[in-house]
């Protein structure tokens, strides 16, 4: 390989602008699509979630997973929930899924988001937390 040259292996698949860009800067791409996730809940839980949709509740994300597992779950609802959640792909899952929703605070990774939450929110104050298994 050519000291110039860069080469990237992607665990995931990417868009196709994504990669033509990648070529066009001498950049080679391998993808090896090989993790896979799968929403695994059962009858209690969509229960339990359903009922929490009923009210006005503040929810937290951390991966698009856990909103698309979420929104698969309580579809129709309609919840009147605000959100903090993880920048990128989590976020606009949760615009994709609520986009009349407030997201009221994003941030790139977990603790900085932690830090956010603690620095608006009283301790006692009751917050619901989705995340995924990590699978």
């Amino acid at each position: 390989m050519d000291k110039q040259s860069v080469h990237i292996l992607s665990t995931a698949t990417l868009p196709a602008g994504c990669v033509s860009l990648a070529i066009q800067h001498n950049i080679q791409v391998d993808i090896l699509p090989f993790i896979r996730t799968k929403s695994v809940i059962d009858s209690s839980l969509k229960r339990w979630i359903k009922s929490v949709a009923q009210h006005p509740q503040t929810v937290i994300f951390t991966s698009k997973q856990a909103v698309q597992a979420v929104a698969d779950t309580v579809k129709g609802q309609l919840p009147d929930w605000q959100f903090y959640c993880i920048e990128g792909v989590t976020r606009k899952e949760v615009l994709r899924n609520w986009n009349k929703k407030t997201i009221l605070h994003t941030a790139p990774n977990g603790a900085a988001l932690a830090k956010k939450i603690k620095a608006t929110h009283s301790m006692g104050e009751l917050l619901f937390f989705f995340v995924d298994n990590g699978g």
